[in-house]
């Protein structure tokens, strides 16, 4: 008698939201900057290791470009999945990223020279401890106030081209809710919309320049998968990124670009941009590869 065998079929591994990660946010807006930022934040390069591009990332000197931004463990973490031992059973919980889809740039915090993204719900929370909170804390006009920034990036800073001001109204539109915020517009020349310091309080151009520097914020674009840069000095840095690179370093840190835009999908905004005329500037192609692993896996020279 022939026995029909039964087709063994593996199920993917069980997965689900994480659970967020508990955090001082009290003592953020009271700008003690070590309660927020010990073991609550991790360098922003620290996401790619959770991609196929790993290894192009770090030849491209990832770790070293994206230096000056951090993010929350809640933004870097979307889901977490069962770990399956040997002998079939489940282990403990261990945490990953949403690979190869990374979470977008909507709310930066900007404390102390520090800039960390963190997620909407993230920005909520901090934006109500400043009304409720911060206000109490910090005397009117003391200088304590402007150590925090709380801000929504607005890609491109809302300028044509980009994304539309609305796109990601975070915490404009949690400000608006609780008091009439100023202009919606992008922040002396910068990608941040509606600064407010840790009363709460709108936050001069002036202020904001001094808070997020042309690294920083050229950093944060980048990291966002953009490709315009409203702030000259923005634009200058990115260039000089190149101009200090040998040819094939520069083709290396365009596969890194290329690879962010992908797993961000913004590569429609690359062209006829500040990133492309730079790159075509020095000679380097915009679009060397797609998602489908022909950058990681290219040959190095």
């Amino acid at each position: 008698v022939e026995v029909e065998e039964e087709e063994v079929r593996e199920l993917p591994l069980p997965e689900h939201p994480a659970l967020s990660s508990e955090y001082d946010f009290k003592a953020l807006v009271e700008c003690k900057v070590d309660a927020f930022l010990n073991g609550r934040v991790r360098k922003a390069a620290a996401v790619f290791a959770e991609t196929e591009f790993d290894a192009v990332f770090r030849a491209a000197g990832a770790y070293k470009i994206f230096d000056g931004v951090s993010v929350t463990l809640d933004f870097r973490t979307t889901l977490k999945r069962q770990q399956q031992t040997a002998n079939g059973t489940f282990a403990a919980s261990t945490f990953r990223s949403m690979a190869p889809y990374l979470r977008p740039v909507s709310s930066v915090v900007l404390l102390d020279g520090q800039v960390v993204c963190a997620t909407d719900r993230e920005a909520t929370r901090i934006l109500d401890l400043m009304y409720t909170h911060g206000r109490q804390f910090h005397d009117h006009g003391s200088a304590t106030r402007n150590r925090l920034i709380l801000a929504t990036h607005v890609p491109s800073g809302g300028s044509a081209g980009g994304a539309p001001v609305t796109a990601t109204p975070n915490v404009a539109h949690q400000i608006a809710d609780l008091e009439a915020p100023p202009a919606p517009q992008a922040a002396g020349g910068t990608t941040l919309m509606m600064p407010v310091n840790a009363r709460a309080e709108p936050v001069a151009a002036e202020q904001l320049q001094l808070a997020l520097s042309p690294r920083a914020e050229a950093a944060l674009q980048l990291f966002n998968g953009e490709s315009k840069f409203p702030r000259a000095e923005v634009r200058a840095y990115v260039e000089e990124l190149f101009r200090a690179r040998n040819d094939e370093d520069r083709t290396a840190l365009a596969d890194m670009f290329t690879a962010i835009r992908e797993m961000r999908r913004r590569e429609m905004e690359f062209e006829r941009s500040h990133l492309d005329e730079i790159q075509r500037h020095f000679g380097v192609e915009g679009k060397v590869g797609r998602f489908d692993g022909s950058i990681a896996n290219r040959p190095r020279k």
